[in-house]
C-alpha cells in the first residue's frame, strides 16, 4: 500500500523499533527469506513497550510490597492490575523513597542474612533500578551503557520466566553484536541516534486509535479516523482553550513528598524486620509460585 516506503529500502536500511509480534514476525520473515522486499527492514526491540511491560512485571511479582507502600504513601489500596501510570508511579515512589534512606540502611543491615530482609533488599536495590532507568538510559543515547543494562534486565525477565521478554531481550543483544561485526556503518549510526529507534509516538498514536475505533470498524473507517486524528491536533488546543481537560494522573513533577513519606514507610519496615527476626511462621498454600516473606509471614508454595 505504500509505494513510496517500499522503494526507500530498496536502497537504504530502515529499522523497525515495535512491540513483541512486530520484532518477532518481520524477522521471522527475514531469516526464512519470504519477504525480498522487506531484506533491509530491520527489525528493533521497542524499548518503549519493554520499559511498560517491566514496570507492569515488577509491581505485580512484588505485589505484596507495593500494596503495603502504597497504602502508607498514598492511602489508598493498589488495584489487582493497576494502570500503567499508577505502576509508573509505585516504581518512581520506591526508587525515591530508597534513595533517601540507602545510605542508612545498607551500613546497619547490610550483612542480615534474614530471608525478609534480603527479599526486600533484592526489590529495591537490584530490580527496582534497573526498571527505572532503562527507558532513561535508552533515552540518554549512550549505546554502551544501554548494552550492560539490558544484559542485566535479560537475567531478570529470564528468571521470571517473562514470556516473551525472556526471548526478545536476547535476541536484541544478540543483534547488537551481530550488527557491531558485519554492519558496523549501521552500528555507528545507532551509536548516534540511538535515542529515535523507538516506538513510542506510534504506540501513543495507536492508544488514541483504538479509543477513537470499535470493535467492528471496517478497515476504510479505521483508515479515516486515524487520518482526523493525524490532522486535527488544533481541535485538541482548540477545546482546551474554553473547556479545561481533565487528565486523570497527571499532576506536577514534584515527588518531594512522595520521596518522603515512601522514605518513612521504608524506615519504618526495616524497623519491623530488625524486631521479626527469627519469628516468622508457616503459611501454606496452593495459589504462589515463589517464596515471599513478609512480617510475621511465610508464604511458601508447598501444598500441604
Amino acid at each position: 500500500m505504500y509505494p513510496a516506503l517500499e522503494e526507500y529500502a530498496k536502497c537504504y536500511y530502515l529499522p523497525l523499533p515495535a512491540d513483541w509480534p512486530g520484532f518477532y514476525y518481520p524477522k521471522k520473515l527475514i531469516a526464512q527469506g519470504k519477504e525480498e522486499r522487506i531484506a533491509t527492514i530491520i527489525p528493533e526491540q521497542g524499548q518503549f513497550h519493554v520499559y511498560l511491560n517491566a514496570v507492569e512485571d515488577v509491581v505485580l511479582m512484588f505485589k505484596f510490597f507495593f500494596d503495603e507502600m502504597y497504602k502508607a504513601v498514598f492511602g489508598g489500596i493498589l488495584a489487582k492490575k493497576p494502570k500503567p501510570y499508577r505502576s509508573t508511579l509505585c516504581v518512581t515512589a520506591a526508587f525515591l523513597g530508597w534513595s533517601l534512606v540507602r545510605d542508612k540502611i545498607l551500613p546497619k543491615c547490610g550483612s542480615c542474612k534474614s530471608h525478609e530482609f534480603v527479599s526486600v533488599l533484592y526489590v529495591l536495590y537490584h530490580v527496582v533500578p534497573i526498571v527505572f532507568f532503562q527507558y532513561q538510559a535508552f533515552r540518554s543515547g549512550d549505546l554502551n551503557d544501554f548494552e550492560n543494562l539490558m544484559i542485566q534486565l535479560s537475567i531478570i525477565f529470564i528468571s521470571w520466566q517473562r514470556r516473551h521478554y525472556n526471548k526478545s531481550t536476547l535476541s536484541f543483544l544478540s543483534d547488537m553484536a551481530y550488527q557491531e561485526t558485519f554492519h558496523p556503518a549501521y552500528y555507528q549510526v545507532k551509536q548516534k541516534w540511538l535515542s529515535i529507534i523507538t516506538e513510542k509516538k506510534v504506540e501513543i498514536f495507536h492508544s488514541l486509535l483504538r479509543k477513537d475505533t470499535r470493535n467492528w470498524s471496517t478497515g476504510p473507517e479505521i483508515q479515516n479516523t486515524a487520518r482526523t486524528i493525524g490532522s486535527s491536533g488544533f481541535l485538541a488546543y482548540f477545546k482546551e482553550w474554553f473547556v479545561p481537560t481533565y487528565q486523570r494522573g497527571t499532576s506536577e513533577a514534584n515527588y518531594w513528598k512522595i520521596a518522603g513519606k515512601t522514605a518513612e514507610y521504608l524506615l519504618e519496615l526495616f524497623k519491623k524486620i530488625a524486631t521479626n527476626m527469627d519469628k516468622a511462621s508457616e503459611v501454606y498454600t496452593r495459589c504462589l509460585q515463589f517464596i515471599v516473606f513478609w512480617p510475621h509471614v511465610q508464604f511458601t508454595s508447598s501444598t500441604k
